[in-house]
């Protein structure tokens, strides 16, 4: 894709994604239709981590 068709895209409200263009990655602007779904001012979502995995220790 080419760097001016990804930004008439883009102002046209038709590009939801990050493209690879000639040129590299073009990203959308931020915009209500590509804006995450979260609502403003509140906090993000908590992030679930697995558990940490020590050193085994030796049995002897």
């Amino acid at each position: 894709m080419r760097l001016d068709e990804a930004r008439t895209l883009d102002a046209q409200g038709k590009l939801k994604r990050k493209v690879l263009t000639e040129q590299g990655w073009y990203l959308p602007r931020y915009t209500e239709s590509t804006a995450p779904d979260t609502v403003a001012g509140s906090p993000p979502p908590p992030l679930i981590l697995p558990p940490r995995r020590g050193r085994k220790t030796k049995e002897k």
